[in-house]
């Protein structure tokens, strides 16, 4: 493996080389993660047991594949970045996941309008209402 650092191996349109934009993502990783790990430990709501065990699980692993790109990059061995490789990856797909959720959200209401207008959904034939309109015609 070569020790050097080649000139083309720039990123942040040459600004940094790629190992020191490793190192610095690495390092905001450990501190973030760290210090959320830790804020999870100390200040752990009791009522939501299972969402505490999966957010301190996320954070620690995390962490861990913070350490591994860190020591990944010091002793020039990269199969240690594909952990945080794989978490940026998920954490970019859940981010336009939600990204995308979003903007429906939004346009929910068009939506809705748009059938309505077309007759493929009764003005009341929104959920509960066209069960309690059932109810009290039965009534």
């Amino acid at each position: 493996m070569c020790l050097r650092r080649p000139a083309d191996n720039r990123c942040c349109c040459g600004l940094l080389h790629v190992t020191t934009g490793t190192l610095i993502i690495a390092v905001m990783v450990i501190c973030f993660h760290g210090l959320a790990f830790a804020r999870q430990m100390h200040g752990s709501n009791i009522d939501n047991v299972s969402g505490t065990a999966l957010s301190s699980a996320m954070h620690f692993f995390n962490l861990i594949a913070g350490i591994m790109a860190v020591i990944g990059v010091k002793r020039h061995k990269p199969k240690l970045l594909i952990p945080l490789l794989v978490i940026m990856i998920l954490y970019i797909v859940c981010l336009i996941f939600v990204i995308i959720i979003t903007l429906l959200g939004f346009r929910s209401k068009e939506i809705i309008n748009s059938l309505q207008r077309a007759k493929l959904l009764s003005r009341h034939d929104t959920g509960n209402t066209a069960r309690k309109h059932r109810l009290l015609k039965m009534a």
